[in-house]
């Protein structure tokens, strides 16, 4: 069995790694789409 806990660590290992990954992308795009819209805003409004 220590095979099979050895592979369950390394692939939930990988799958924070990617679920870190997904929320970084989506906190970033968030950002960049808030900021572009107050730029837009921004922008209209002169």
């Amino acid at each position: 069995m220590k095979w099979f806990k050895k592979t369950y660590q390394t692939w939930h290992g990988h799958a924070a790694a990617r679920y870190r990954e997904a929320e970084l992308l989506g906190f970033i795009s968030e950002t960049a789409e808030k900021a572009i819209k107050n730029h837009w805003k921004e922008e209209v409004g002169r």
